[in-house]
């Protein structure tokens, strides 16, 4: 789990071997793998759900506030001056912006962890489960081979279906 401002990568130990630089590069990398257009729908379709998020709770809280106001006459809202009303006021409007804003944060976040997820658990050992990332490439008869340090099974990358850059991410930041 990670806080929202943090760098998503740093959610993943595999990627702590890694600088920013080239964690960014394999994100990028992700994303173009797992269908980036998917992410993008579904970002875009964050924005009336967090409208309509928004306006069911608006509508919940001016619902507490007059049951509190009327029913129960408490008074706490009577000596309600002009900067507290322009304050709710302010708080109503601004919330049509940051509601859809966080949620689109939240949905996008949400499908990164998931492209870099199923990018990550697709480089693993298939004898005995281990993570290839970040491990020496040896090339033998020009086939691109990586042996796991845990059972010592010989991966062929092409036989596989995975390429270098997936085993090393500092590959994609060589240009």
């Amino acid at each position: 789990m990670r806080i929202l401002t943090r760098k998503i990568w740093r959610a993943f130990p595999e990627l702590d071997q890694f600088d920013d630089k080239t964690c960014q590069q394999y994100i990028r990398y992700a994303q173009r793998a797992k269908n980036f257009w998917i992410g993008a729908i579904f970002v875009i379709f964050a924005i009336p759900v967090g409208l309509a998020v928004w306006r069911g709770l608006l509508f919940n809280i001016d619902a507490i506030v007059y049951y509190l106001r009327d029913w129960y006459n408490l008074g706490i809202f009577d000596d309600l001056d002009d900067t507290g009303e322009n304050l709710l006021v302010l708080l109503r409007i601004t919330g049509y912006v940051w509601c859809p804003v966080f949620c689109m944060l939240l949905v996008r976040d949400r499908w990164l962890n998931r492209c870099i997820r199923k990018q990550i658990s697709g480089i693993k050992c298939g004898a005995c489960g281990y993570s290839l990332m970040g491990l020496s490439l040896i090339e033998d008869a020009d086939m691109p081979v990586v042996i796991c340090p845990e059972c010592g099974h010989r991966i062929v990358l092409g036989d596989v279906g995975l390429t270098p850059a997936d085993i090393d991410p500092a590959l994609l930041t060589k240009d």
